[in-house]
């Protein structure tokens, strides 16, 4: 069974493509809402985020504090390294249990969708088959992240500088998807499945 990843910057809309995708059939892994699950259930890693970024990584309730572990991060690359190291191998071996019951499953298709922010960023390219980066004006980005995540427009920009640049991973994926106009999205999407189910 292939294993396609579909990546790009925040606000893109790596979702909305991602849904698309299962509207055809496919299987879809969202990382990011792993790796958040993770952190919290695994106590190993949540002992292990304590000692990097202190004791308010949680809160009191035992859920993820965003905002504080967002301020930890996003200003020091070195923190932010060391925390993907800590929760990508959770998360990637979380990941194969996932696969090995999607590939136990009748009258699936002969690929899944891996979706994840960090594939370029974590040099993660080889371990699929297929790259879809999904793209959008910088503008738009900000403004959807804005309206969905009640955070600001510097906040915003603070992830974004932490990511690769689009044109940059452009030139390593198999496929790209600007996600401006959602019919015309929803088009290469169903080009895109059509290609991978031959």
């Amino acid at each position: 069974m292939k294993v396609v990843a579909i990546t790009g910057g925040i606000g893109v809309g790596k979702t909305i493509v991602c849904d698309f995708f299962k509207s055809f059939g496919a299987s879809v892994y969202f990382s990011d809402i792993a790796a958040k699950a993770i952190m919290v259930s695994d106590l190993v890693l949540k002992d292990s985020i304590e000692s990097l970024l202190g004791k308010d990584a949680y809160l009191k309730d035992g859920g993820l504090n965003k905002a504080h572990i967002a301020s930890e991060i996003f200003g020091d690359p070195k923190k932010r390294q060391a925390l993907n190291e800590l929760v990508h191998p959770a998360v990637s071996s979380d990941f194969e249990k996932w696969l090995l019951k999607e590939s136990q499953k009748a009258n699936r298709l002969n690929y899944v969708i891996y979706e994840s922010a960090l594939v370029f960023e974590n040099q993660k390219e080889a371990a699929f088959d297929a790259l879809i980066l999904v793209t959008a004006p910088v503008d738009e980005r900000i403004e959807r992240v804005v309206r969905r995540d009640a955070k600001s427009k510097s906040e915003v920009s603070a992830v974004m500088k932490a990511q690769f640049l689009d044109n940059k991973n452009a030139k390593k994926a198999n496929f790209v998807i600007h996600n401006q106009d959602l019919a015309k999205t929803l088009l290469k999407t169903r080009e895109i499945h059509n290609i991978l189910i031959k």
